[in-house]
């Protein structure tokens, strides 16, 4: 399993460590304090599918995941609604500003890191 691999890492880490996944549960919540899911229109995801060559039956699977919205289900589930955010990338503009919203919140969560000494998010590492 994946967490057994990273287990040992996350725990030396005491945190700060950003993950891309889309296998949100392979990962415990206890090591995760912000979760960010990136969706994009199916007008725009289907073509950008298309010009990557996605044989037919994976793009049809890709496309069906974005509408049922799979992957943001399956992480507000695990890791709960207060941790989860969804962000909408479509263009280069949207692109630099959830790459902002995750610098933001990893500058505010090593501020309080410096300040209080522990994990913020209160994700104690065991």
């Amino acid at each position: 399993q994946v967490e057994d691999g990273l287990e040992p890492y996350l725990k030396s880490a005491k945190g700060g460590i950003l993950l891309d996944t889309h296998l949100p549960s392979m990962i415990s919540p206890k090591y995760i304090d912000l979760v960010v899911v990136l969706r994009t229109p199916n007008d725009i995801l289907y073509p950008r599918l298309e010009k990557r060559s996605y044989h037919a039956k994976k793009l049809t699977e890709n496309i069906t995941a974005e509408i049922m919205q799979v992957i943001l289900e399956e992480a507000v589930e695990w890791f709960g609604e207060d941790k989860c955010e969804e962000r909408i990338s479509t263009v280069v503009g949207d692109t630099e500003a959830n790459v902002r919203r995750v610098v933001e919140f990893v500058e505010d969560w090593k501020t309080k890191m410096d300040r209080d000494g522990e994990d913020p998010c209160d994700c104690a590492l065991e």
